[in-house]
């Protein structure tokens, strides 16, 4: 409701516009030289130009009160969607895709070009599940609010499923929709804040143009849909769709149902990299790592497969079907050694799901102590307490946790304090250059003295010459692994590290 301040000018403004109407039309009877005598005779001349140049601002200043109190219109609620509820997602409060289908063909159908982004919130797969889904729901809201906030003043917006968001904004140039692409990539890159916990939703984020890249929604959508598998598949970003992109996305596709069907096959397996105690040159245990055996391709690392694994939320899988292998080629092995398995950021949830529900764990499962979680220290950054909350629900399982690639990433003294590691691995780049540069070999040192300190071994990676090896039993280093003992290995090659 207007305030009592804006009553009051309006009704001024009213009069007074009111009077100089009426003047005007006592002036329209005449003839305009006539008229101006008339009104010079009623008003001196300043006061005449007082009384018009009130006049104007009167108009102008009604004009912006009702800007003012006019309620204020997002493009994130066109007409159509406000008329039709059907067309307005329930949780985030944007237009539907079907009200998103609408705008985009309204908008071929009158000849006009635009743009459009479709975008992933790729950091929603660690958000807590289950109990705590209202967390997800609140920050999917949380999300289209900033979408909303960020997204050019004449776009479209609208919720196209689950944690896919749509923008349309018409009359744009490729180099624009670019541009607008970057601005809302590092917009939304903003943490948010939530029940006490930071939230940090990643966003990928595909580019279209309109008609040049599709002339139906079906067409639009399809083209910039390809173009964010493109960009999730480059770890993130934004992507403009290109002609190309549909044999190399198609491919990807390709790959990604191979990779499943391997998965269930039983096709990646556990390839095994010793972990040396420099004391003695003893195998204290291995790490574990995957390798898909591709009937065409090879055998092929994790790099070239992980990021399928995360595309289609298969990491539990996967790792539940490398623990069940190792279970079964450890049977006959020492019951000494222990087993490390790594674990990305997109895991963390997964983990802790997976130690709380009983019917995951194998029935012939491992001892909980010969087995080690490794987290790397971005994985730490990404959720600090959920990393804490994987290890406290580790350690009561009896299982150690391994913080990997010490040195590398955003590990500070305020980590090491509150979340309790088992272990540290120094990361192999700085093993590499540790006998030529002092100021590496100083930092190595300091690491050694770090763990020693802490109370926690500490393992060196990369560790490729017999020089590397003898400089880190001097300063005291506990374990090494490298390809100067093994490259990792199938199973069958395991047990003549048994004998030495």
């Amino acid at each position: 409701m207007p305030s009592l301040s804006h009553r009051f000018a309006r009704a001024a403004l009213i009069v007074t516009c009111t009077t100089l109407l009426g003047v005007g039309l006592v002036a329209a009877r005449r003839e305009p030289l006539a008229a101006m005598r008339s009104l010079r005779k009623m008003f001196p001349a300043w006061h005449l130009d007082a009384v018009l140049l009130f006049g104007v601002v009167g108009v102008l200043g009604l004009s912006f009160l009702d800007l003012l109190q006019r309620p204020r219109q997002t493009t994130a609620s066109p007409p159509l969607a406000a008329a039709k509820p059907e067309l307005l997602d329930a949780l985030t409060g944007l237009p539907s895709r079907a009200a998103f289908h609408d705008a985009i063909s309204a908008m071929l159908a009158a000849g006009l070009p635009g743009g459009l982004l479709v975008m992933d919130v790729d950091g929603l797969r660690t958000v807590p599940h289950g109990d705590s889904s209202s967390i997800g729901e609140v920050l999917l809201q949380e999300f289209a609010g900033s979408l909303a906030s960020l997204a050019p003043v004449t776009s479209h917006l609208a919720r196209l499923r689950g944690d896919e968001f749509g923008v349309l904004v018409p009359g744009i140039d490729a180099a624009t929709l670019q541009s607008e692409a970057g601005l809302l990539l590092r917009g939304l890159s903003a943490p948010f804040a939530l029940a006490g916990r930071r939230f940090e939703l990643p966003v990928s984020i595909g580019a279209a143009m309109l008609p040049d890249h599709g002339n139906s929604f079906e067409g639009a959508i399809r083209a910039a849909e390809l173009a964010l598998q493109q960009a999730k598949a480059a770890g993130g970003g934004a992507y403009m769709f290109e002609p190309a992109l549909a044999s190399t996305v198609e491919a990807r596709s390709e790959l990604r149902a191979e990779f499943r069907a391997a998965l269930a096959a039983g096709e990646v397996v556990p390839y095994y990299q010793p972990i040396v105690d420099l004391a003695d040159g003893s195998v204290a245990g291995f790490e574990v790592l995957a390798r898909w055996h591709h009937p065409a391709r090879g055998v092929l690392a994790p790099d070239n497969f992980i990021p399928l694994a995360e595309e289609q939320r298969l990491c539990a899988e996967l790792s539940l079907s490398l623990l069940r292998q190792v279970i079964e080629d450890a049977r006959n092995w020492p019951q000494a050694w222990t087993f490390a398995f790594n674990a990305s950021p997109t895991q963390l949830r997964e983990l802790v799901e997976f130690v709380r529900d009983p019917t995951q764990v194998p029935a012939n499962m491992l001892d909980p102590k010969r087995i080690e979680l490794e987290l790397t220290e971005n994985a730490l950054i990404k959720d600090m307490e959920l990393a804490r909350d994987v290890v406290h629900a580790m350690h009561r399982g009896g299982v150690k946790v391994v913080l990997d690639d010490f040195g590398t990433g955003y590990a500070n003294f305020l980590h090491l304090r509150d979340i309790p590691f088992d272990r540290i691995k120094i990361d192999k780049t700085f093993i590499k250059d540790m006998l030529n540069d002092s100021r590496t070999e100083a930092c190595v040192r300091a690491m050694l003295a770090l763990g020693a300190s802490l109370g926690v071994s500490v393992t060196a990676e990369g560790v490729e010459t017999e020089a590397a090896a003898a400089r880190l039993r001097d300063m005291g280093c506990n374990f090494a692994q490298g390809y100067l003992f093994s490259p990792p290995v199938p199973a069958a090659a395991v047990p003549q590290f048994a004998r030495g």
